[in-house]
């Protein structure tokens, strides 16, 4: 995974993320340093693991939003935002991640329809009624 962070001087700086748990905020002991004296020392936390990435809110006193929405917990998804006080942080999930969430969409895209935009259930639900040929 990989963050942009982009303070409010429009500074940019991109950082590798592997997997880990990682601790957000303008303290020294973490991983991601924000120089934003509106961020918490220790603000939030990042894990990244193998089958998806978390953002949790560590008791920060201004809170941490995810794509304009104030957030205790949340999985993090390619594209995402935070928002730590001045400080904005763009997620970009790289590697096996980022394709196992475009297999998932692929695979749901693939799934049969009925006219009424749902999947057929399993079994002859989804099957219209074929006369026998002692009815025909």
């Amino acid at each position: 995974m990989k963050v942009t962070i982009k303070d409010d001087t429009e500074k940019t700086v991109e950082q590798e993320l592997g997997p880990g748990s990682y601790k957000v905020g303008r303290g020294e002991g973490c991983e991601v340093l924000l120089d934003d004296e509106t961020v918490s020392r220790e603000h939030c936390i990042i894990e990244v693991l193998a089958e998806k990435s978390v953002l949790r809110d560590l008791g920060s006193m201004n809170g941490t939003t995810l794509n304009d929405k104030r957030v205790d917990e949340s999985e993090l998804k390619d594209g995402d935002v935070i928002a730590l006080g001045k400080t904005k942080i763009t997620i970009s999930l790289g590697g096996a991640a980022k394709e196992e969430a475009s297999a998932e969409g692929a695979a749901e895209a693939e799934q049969p329809k009925e006219e009424g935009g749902e999947a057929p259930e399993s079994g002859d639900a989804g099957e219209e009624a074929k006369p026998s040929e002692s009815e025909s």
